[in-house]
C-alpha cells in the first residue's frame, strides 16, 4: 500500500530478467505490406554462418518459420524463431532483416532493404 517500505533492488531485478531471457531466447517479428494475398504460406528457414536466410533442406533443423498470409491492410509477413534459432548473446535483428530479405526474394513482398542497428553493447 501507499507509504509502506518496499525493498526494491533494481540490479537484482535486472539480473533476474536478463538471465531468464537469455537462457531460453524466443523471438518474433511481423510486418504488413499493402499488396494483398489470398492464401497462407509457410517456409522453414535456416541462417547460414554469414547471416543469410535460406529455405531449410528436408534434413536440416529449422531456425525459424517465415509465414505470409492475408491481413486487413494487405498481407502479413512474420518470422517466428525456434528455440535455439536466435543465438543467445548477439542481437536477433540481423536475422530478422535477413528473413524479410528472403521474403522479398521469394514472394516479391515489397518490404525493401532493411539494416539492423549497430550492436553498441560493451565488448561487442
Amino acid at each position: 500500500t501507499h507509504g509502506d517500505p518496499f525493498d526494491f533492488r533494481p540490479y537484482e531485478l535486472e539480473e533476474l530478467v536478463m538471465s531468464a531471457s537469455e537462457s531460453d531466447r524466443r523471438a518474433f517479428a511481423r510486418t504488413v505490406v499493402f499488396e494483398p494475398v489470398d492464401e497462407n504460406v509457410e517456409i522453414d528457414l535456416v541462417f547460414d554462418p554469414d547471416g543469410t536466410a535460406r529455405e531449410a533442406a528436408d534434413a536440416e533443423a529449422k531456425h525459424a518459420t517465415l509465414a505470409m498470409g492475408p491481413a486487413g491492410a494487405g498481407r502479413s509477413i512474420a518470422v517466428v524463431f525456434e528455440p535455439g534459432g536466435a543465438p543467445i548473446g548477439p542481437p536477433v535483428a540481423p536475422r530478422v532483416a535477413a528473413a524479410f530479405a528472403f521474403a522479398d526474394e521469394k514472394w516479391d513482398a515489397g518490404i525493401g532493404p532493411l539494416e539492423s542497428a549497430p550492436d553498441l553493447r560493451p565488448g561487442s
